[in-house]
């Protein structure tokens, strides 16, 4: 009779260590989100709004285009929208500091004149 050669019972492989959680995705860097800086028209909202009160003709064409370049590329420009509204302020000021100087001149020459013939002599200074 023979005897049946028993061979060892390997143990079974340890399972698979159980997968990773995945890694929770890293916040975005706060410089990575779009910035004021990235607008096109940002530096010429701030030119606008600086030339505004000197040279308003100027900063009012500078501040429409920086608008225009802002709206195109989806950004608000505040600093534009500000240089537009001062320098219309200023030059509409201009405006009516202008005719009312000249109003004032032609007020004051009709007095001299009118005062000159009431006096029938020419005036010294």
């Amino acid at each position: 009779m023979s005897d049946p050669i028993e061979t060892p019972v390997q143990p079974a492989p340890p399972p698979p260590p159980p997968p990773a959680a995945a890694a929770p995705a890293p916040a975005p860097h706060p410089s990575s989100a779009p910035s004021v800086t990235d607008d096109p028209g940002f530096m010429l909202g701030v030119v606008s709004l600086a030339t505004s009160y000197f040279v308003s003709i100027v900063g009012l064409v500078v501040g429409i285009i920086a608008l225009q370049q802002s709206r195109r590329a989806g950004f608000q420009n505040p600093t534009a929208i500000a240089g537009i509204i001062v320098s219309g302020a200023v030059l509409v000021i201009t405006v009516i500091t202008v005719i009312a100087s000249f109003l004032f001149t032609a007020v004051w020459l009709v007095f001299v004149l009118v005062m000159v013939q009431a006096t029938g002599a020419a005036p010294t200074y």
